[in-house]
């Protein structure tokens, strides 16, 4: 009967569910328990702050799924915003205030919080390759001290540069704990990971510039999940038809007559 419903190597992988599903589940319930309270979180803030445009959504599923609208509500909008477009954008916005002759310590903001969300790319990076278990070669070990280093001396530039703008900012830099060494780990003092009260600190400008390359961070990597999902489930529909199952291989070539 298993050989009738699965191949060979999802029986092979059955046989060896009591070890490996240990290990999965121990990886899995933590991350469970993190996108659970993330999406509780999301969930409560649309309902808090976006009110009107989540009635509005849900009218238009209730709609699309009783046939009384062809419009899908699930369906991705064919503009895709991603965060080279609104780079380009903040460089030719910092163009035209130099041919104005305007102040330009805006856009040199502009700069300063685009390099902060490429150095938290690279703190993620170097966090995700530390996690791994394996025990890493010299030739591994050595270049991920190089990559650490390298982090180490742009985030300090970075800190001298925030420092420039914001001075107000000193002391709460002077008195991060010595513990924070790790460059993986340093603070960035941009307003996402300040409490309210510093906020009064930070020019109105610079959060607001913020929430909005973080809006197009998160809109470019929602979209990117979405297309990965879409590919995806497209395979899995195919792939039964197009591939013979192995279990049918196996009892015509190596096991005639066998049920």
């Amino acid at each position: 009967m298993l050989d009738d419903f699965a191949n060979f190597w999802n029986w092979r992988k059955t046989i060896n569910l009591e070890t490996s599903l240990v290990k999965k589940l121990v990886k899995a319930i933590p991350e469970a328990v993190v996108n659970a309270r993330a999406f509780t979180a999301f969930t409560d803030t649309l309902q808090d702050d976006h009110v009107k445009d989540l009635l509005i959504w849900q009218d238009q599923v209730v709609q699309w799924e009783q046939g009384l609208s062809n419009f899908c509500p699930y369906d991705m909008c064919e503009e895709t915003l991603t965060l080279a477009q609104v780079k380009k954008e903040l460089a030719e916005e910092e163009h035209q205030r130099e041919v104005t002759g305007m102040n330009t310590s805006i856009s040199t903001l502009s700069g300063l919080v685009i390099d902060r969300l490429e150095i938290e790319e690279l703190q993620q990076s170097i966090v995700a390759s530390m996690t791994c278990k394996k025990k890493l070669t010299d030739f591994q070990e050595c270049s991920r001290i190089t990559r650490q280093t390298s982090l180490l001396q742009r985030i300090q530039k970075y800190r001298d540069s925030l420092l420039i703008h914001i001075p107000a900012l000193r002391p709460l830099i002077e008195a991060e704990p010595p513990e924070c060494t790790s460059p993986e780990t340093m603070n960035l003092f941009l307003p996402s990971s300040l409490n309210e009260r510093s906020h009064t600190l930070i020019p109105t400008e610079l959060i607001q510039l913020e929430d909005r390359l973080h809006f197009v961070q998160v809109h470019e990597s929602l979209s990117q999940l979405q297309a990965q999902l879409r590919s995806r489930s497209v395979v899995y529909k195919n792939t039964s038809h197009l591939q013979p199952s192995q279990g049918n291989v196996y009892k015509n070539e190596y096991a005639p007559g066998q049920d």
